[in-house]
């Protein structure tokens, strides 16, 4: 499976990012939020700012 993203837009005149692999913000958010309950913070903070960048490069 290819790392890929794309904007759909929503009624609401705003825009949903749709992605997988790495692109996949809900599991990144997920993953991050585990990471942080098991006490690993830094390394949640690295996931959600490599995500950022992500979606700062659409």
């Amino acid at each position: 499976m290819q790392d890929k993203a794309t904007l759909n837009p929503t009624p609401d005149q705003t825009f949903e990012i749709v992605g997988q692999g790495a692109y996949d913000f809900v599991r990144v958010l997920t993953h991050s939020k585990q990471l942080q309950r098991q006490g690993r913070v830094e390394e949640a903070c690295n996931e959600r700012f490599h995500a950022f960048q992500r979606i700062s490069e659409l």
